[in-house]
């Protein structure tokens, strides 16, 4: 029987030529080596399979899988994971870069704290080309990271390792959630275990337009909004309405976010998640549409950039004090 390795690192990959051998790399010379390499080729239709395939010849713990089509990244999550082996999962991108102690930090951390089930660290943005842009701030501590996520994902996907066991009690990642699918599985995992972020930047996490985050922002927002709401749900009642979701959703996340219901609350959700990411008049907007008098005060917050500004660092100071 051949060897189990501790960590299983997941990486589905969409036409990633460009960035992706730097991102091999950056595992593979990890300074904690007890890991298998799973990659999923999500049908590239660039070089992505043969830099994946010479890869493949160099290091034994690499394991490739290819989608025939293009399924998309929710899909390739949970396809990647029922080919994980590993105690532990850990999340790569395949256009970013982790610093050589990464995975031995992740781990030792989680050896030390079994009580906790993700484990993601700073992070340190850089351009298309590698250089520096800044270092975000990192949201640390479970009680910190729990207050953050009823608003934002406090948490940069790519950076995470769990442990395969919290994963495999709520049945992974939604696959109709194609995107937030990461904040989706972070408010769930919240119900069943304790969240950390390490204070050392071990990852680095490049902008550039073609990523997701450039392109499709907001609908990136409306998912994230929908996962908010579901999380209320859950808060409320015990249960979501997620399979209702998966019944009725036909592709169209705008057509869906109409429906009665639920127009209202989605609206507000996606107002805040604006207004966290500090977008005054996509704010408004969704504001006007959504009911009750705490919406319409924000309306008013959103009319002018001076009120609006101030508000937000309000916001700031109530969530994380004066740090």
């Amino acid at each position: 029987m051949s060897h189990k390795p501790l960590i299983s690192v997941l990486m589905p990959v969409y036409n990633g030529e460009l960035f992706l051998p730097d991102a091999l790399e950056s595992i593979l010379n990890q300074s904690y080596s007890d890991f298998e390499l799973i990659l999923i080729d999500d049908g590239s239709t660039d070089n992505t399979y043969k830099i994946l395939h010479k890869f493949t010849k160099e290091d034994e713990r690499i394991k490739v899988f290819r989608n025939h089509s293009n399924l998309g990244l929710t899909r390739s999550l949970n396809s990647g994971l029922l080919e994980c082996r590993g105690e532990f999962i850990a999340r790569h991108d395949a256009d970013d870069l982790s610093e050589p102690d990464r995975f031995a930090c992740q781990v030792q951390f989680l050896n030390n704290h079994p009580d906790y089930g993700v484990i993601g660290t700073a992070v340190t943005r850089i351009r298309h080309q590698g250089s520096k842009i800044d270092h975000p701030n990192t949201i640390s501590g479970d009680k910190r990271i729990r207050s953050y996520l009823e608003r934002v994902n406090p948490f940069v996907h790519g950076s995470i390792m769990m442990r395969k066991r919290v994963i495999d009690m709520v049945d992974g990642y939604r696959n109709c959630l194609c995107y937030s699918q990461d904040y989706d599985l972070w408010l769930r995992l919240s119900r069943i275990t304790f969240l950390e972020n390490l204070s050392d930047r071990l990852y680095k996490f490049r902008v550039h337009t073609e990523g997701i985050s450039s392109k499709k922002h907001y609908v990136q927002i409306q998912y994230a909004a929908l996962a908010s709401f579901f999380a209320k749900e859950r808060e409320k009642t015990g249960k979501d309405s997620y399979k209702i979701f998966e019944s009725d959703f036909k592709g169209d996340i705008d057509f869906y976010l109409e429906k009665r219901g639920i127009k209202g609350e989605i609206n507000s959700l996606i107002g805040r998640l604006l207004f966290v990411y500090g977008e005054r008049e996509g704010a408004y907007r969704s504001f006007l549409l959504a009911p009750g008098i705490i919406n319409k005060l924000y309306c008013l917050v959103c009319k002018r950039d001076m009120v609006f500004e101030w508000s937000r660092s309000v916001a700031r100071f109530l969530v994380c004090g004066s740090r």
